[in-house]
């Protein structure tokens, strides 16, 4: 039996078992609060979410992430696939995922929610566009300002060069590119497929405590400091100038991080169309994990407004819009 639920819609039962499926399936440590945060953190307060059971016994679960999106200048709702496990001694049935998703999308369409995005692993990657007719715009790209290039490339018996050498180095030419910047500073070409940024948009996005904010008097940036194998990562989410992306705005966000965070690298992964000499863009063969990013037109009477859609050029999409790391 498959169910479709709203996030308020789940039971205490309901959360224990999906904690439990979660933390079986990818040996994650993940409770209930981080996941619930997940979902609720967008406009509409909740996310839609597509349970399988084996009598009362919860096997299969997959979720829907709404948000507003803006092309050009006109409003539709788009929904990130994502949360999805299945117990493994169910996983033989390669159609249970198929029906879970289905299902959801249906309940999705009844709620005006036009395409279904996704960035997912490369299994669903490969799933997704034989069984459920996934189309590709891309691979997000990445970008790296590495502080302490040799700890980055794990030669940690140079740390005595990293810390002194290499840091001052990458923080002089961070300065420099400081200066320039309030003489040059370039803005970021509107994209004709974006999130709709309303306060309440940043406010619900993120709530969560392991999202940094800071902001320098009109410019704001947002950031999370992850540790991943010995490296102190800070993952650059969105900066903003008087609400747009400018050079400026991400030479003061990148700066702030190194004064105040002890990290060994700064990254930023999503598109970035604007001129900037501060990140270096990571070559596609040297990525640490590829992100294709997908989509699927739930309303085929939609198909020509979204025809755009596969092109990667006109999208502005990246960890603000989802965190997939």
């Amino acid at each position: 039996m498959i169910k479709v639920l709203k996030t308020f819609e789940l039971t205490d039962k309901d959360w224990i078992q999906i904690e439990n499926g979660f933390n079986q399936s990818f040996e994650r440590n993940i409770t209930k609060e981080r996941l619930e945060n997940l979902y609720n953190s967008n406009v509409f307060g909740y996310s839609y979410h597509s349970i399988c059971y084996d009598q009362d016994k919860i096997i299969g679960f997959t979720s829907i992430l709404p948000s507003k999106y803006l092309k050009e200048n006109q409003v539709f709702i788009a929904g990130i696939s994502c949360s999805t496990f299945i117990l493994k001694k169910y996983r033989k049935d390669a159609f249970l995922y198929y029906d879970m998703i289905e299902l959801v999308k249906e309940e999705c369409k009844k709620n005006n929610i036009s395409v279904i995005l996704g960035v997912p692993n490369k299994f669903s990657h490969k799933y997704g566009k034989v069984f459920l007719g996934a189309k590709d715009v891309g691979e997000l790209p990445y970008y790296i300002l590495p502080l302490r290039l040799l700890t980055v490339l794990k030669l940690y018996q140079f740390k005595f060069f990293d810390n002194y050498i290499v840091f001052y180095f990458v923080c002089f030419f961070c300065l420099i590119n400081r200066i320039i910047s309030y003489i040059f500073n370039s803005k970021e070409k509107m994209s004709e497929y974006r999130l709709l940024n309303t306060d309440d948009f940043y406010k619900a996005r993120f709530s969560a405590p392991h999202y940094l904010f800071s902001s320098k008097k009109n410019i704001k940036f947002w950031y999370r400091i992850v540790v991943e194998d010995n490296i102190r990562a800070a993952y650059l989410m969105d900066f903003r100038e008087n609400e747009t992306r400018t050079n400026k705005a991400l030479c003061v966000a990148t700066w702030n991080i190194i004064m105040k965070e002890h990290v060994d690298v700064i990254l930023y992964i999503g598109t970035l169309r604007m001129k900037q000499g501060l990140l270096l863009k990571i070559p596609s063969k040297f990525v640490p994990k590829t992100l294709p990013f997908t989509y699927n037109i739930l309303n085929i009477n939609n198909g020509q407004q979204f025809l755009s859609m596969s092109d990667m050029k006109l999208w502005d999409f990246g960890l603000m819009n989802f965190d997939v790391r």
